[in-house]
């Protein structure tokens, strides 16, 4: 059975931003990233940004989303950190996006993977909901996570929550 333990929760103030966690121990087996979140980006949608160690480069992914009508699906070595679709600000009002992020073995040297579900809703008239896979090349153990909106920025009430799993 796995044990999830609290390491950091951040919320983002009234002039909107990014949200880092830094310091991350290396005692724990895997980490999950829990978030709520909307960009000010004066669209329907913006990209979410994951960066380990705010590595900006050498990201490789799969991308999988579906509307109830439509389903896609991309996969590239992408130089921006892209890790989830999340809100923009002109979906209604207050809605976020809820995502979900897992960290495996991120403090071991081998390159860095993370996989993650995210959820976003427009009062009715569009939702998505799309599963993330991740690589990045470095091999360094994950020490901080830079989480941001890629066209925008986070907007006001965003959170994230890190927890520190053991499996036992």
């Amino acid at each position: 059975m796995a044990t999830f333990i609290k390491i950091a929760s951040a919320t983002v103030g009234s002039g909107g931003g990014s949200i880092t966690f830094s310091s991350i121990p290396s005692t724990y087996t895997d980490l999950c990233l829990k978030l709520s979140v909307r960009s000010n980006r004066s669209a329907s949608e913006d990209g979410l940004g994951i960066a380990p160690n705010s590595a900006s480069s050498g990201y490789t992914y799969r991308i999988l989303s579906g509307n109830g009508s439509n389903a896609s699906s991309v996969a590239t070595a992408y130089e921006q950190i892209w890790a989830a679709r999340i809100n923009g600000n002109t979906t209604t009002s207050n809605t976020f996006t809820s995502s979900e992020f897992y960290f495996p073995n991120y403090a071991g040297s081998t390159s860095k993977v993370y996989s993650g579900e995210s959820v976003t809703e427009n009062n009715g008239t569009e939702a998505f909901a799309t599963l993330s896979a991740v690589s990045q090349s470095s091999t360094s153990a994950i020490t901080s996570l830079l989480i941001q909106a890629i066209n925008g920025t986070l907007m006001q009430y965003s959170t994230a929550v890190l927890y520190g799993i053991n499996k036992s």
